[in-house]
């Protein structure tokens, strides 16, 4: 069974911040990893576990020819971004540095501050209501509830995978504890469920399905996408259970419904779970990527992070072939 490993992390915690993930595969090249380990060991030896910053000062004062060695492996692990504000700029919306709305309506600017308790808290629930869909939207949930509508199953629930329903299960009544929830699973669900979206994946199907004939009927396709998706234990770093879960119920919903279509023994059934990043080189590798992505993030933005990394997805787009 393949492994993907991920851990991701805020800047700061307020919720509007930018979000990173890295994924890192059991079969990918970790030298990048133990050649800034080994480098860091020797200058300050005895740590348990050394912290993205500590690998990000190591990297940028490596020279030219050491950092392009290094960067041959980097490259190829997967960073996701999720920037709500991004999406609180389609709204329409802004925020000020004391944290005070200035919305856009119908060419007119209005501030609503935190003093004006009762319309803040009204304006303040909704928009970010409206961020945790709009950020789920932006997931790979569309594309999973599409193959899975496109299986010849029934009865079925069509709307499972859906933003809202996967909204309705994180529990949190808060609406901050919300949104980051949300952002938190959005950019695990592009883990758990990449190959759906994965274009080179899908190409790859297709192509295999055509030398047994004319592809006449779209649900071989998307069973065959789905079952791809099963097919890899999903690893992330602890501290978000609740996301988890999630994932857990998607797989489940999943496979009652692939159960009908393939061989019992032909059906994989990944573990989907959370390792501590002490006993896991590869979150370790994941944590130290995705601090890397971000340090070059908020230097020189989305652009910059492209051309560093070979798998980028920025609030939902693929940014690669």
């Amino acid at each position: 069974m393949k492994e993907t490993h991920a851990d991701e992390g805020w800047r700061t915690n307020y919720w509007h911040r930018c979000h990173f993930l890295a994924q890192i595969r059991n079969n990918q090249n970790l030298d990048w990893f133990y050649r800034l380990l080994n480098k860091i060991k020797h200058a300050s030896p005895g740590e348990k576990e050394y912290k993205s910053n500590v690998a990000i000062y190591k990297l940028n004062a490596l020279d030219t020819d050491n950092q392009k060695i290094i960067w041959n492996s980097l490259q190829e692990v997967m960073i996701v971004i999720v920037e709500p504000k991004q999406f609180i700029k389609e709204l329409g919306v802004e925020i000020t540095q004391d944290y005070s709305y200035v919305l856009q309506l119908k060419g007119e600017r209005f501030t609503i501050k935190s003093a004006d308790r009762d319309i803040y808290n009204y304006y303040d629930d909704l928009i970010k209501n409206t961020v945790s869909n709009l950020v789920l939207a932006s997931s790979p949930v569309m594309s999973v509830g599409y193959s899975f509508s496109q299986l010849p199953i029934l009865p079925r629930r069509d709307d499972f995978f859906s933003p809202e329903n996967l909204l309705s299960m994180i529990s949190d009544k808060d609406s901050k504890k919300k949104v980051i929830g949300a952002i938190k699973l959005t950019s695990r669900l592009f883990v758990a469920f990449f190959e759906v979206i994965d274009p080179s994946t899908r190409k790859r199907i297709v192509a295999e399905m055509l030398e047994y004939g004319p592809l006449w009927e779209a649900s071989p396709f998307h069973s065959a996408l789905l079952k791809e998706a099963l097919s890899s234990d999903r690893y992330f770093d602890a501290g978000d259970t609740q996301s988890v879960e999630i994932i857990k119920r998607c797989v489940k919903e999943i496979e009652s419904s692939l159960k009908y279509i393939y061989e019992e023994d032909t059906l994989p059934s990944p573990k989907i779970a959370e390792v501590d990043s002490e006993q896991s080189p590869y979150v370790q590798a994941a944590d130290w990527a995705t601090g890397i992505a971000r340090d070059i993030y908020e230097k020189g933005g989305i652009d910059s992070v492209k051309q560093k990394f070979k798998y980028v997805i920025y609030n939902g787009e693929t940014l690669f072939d």
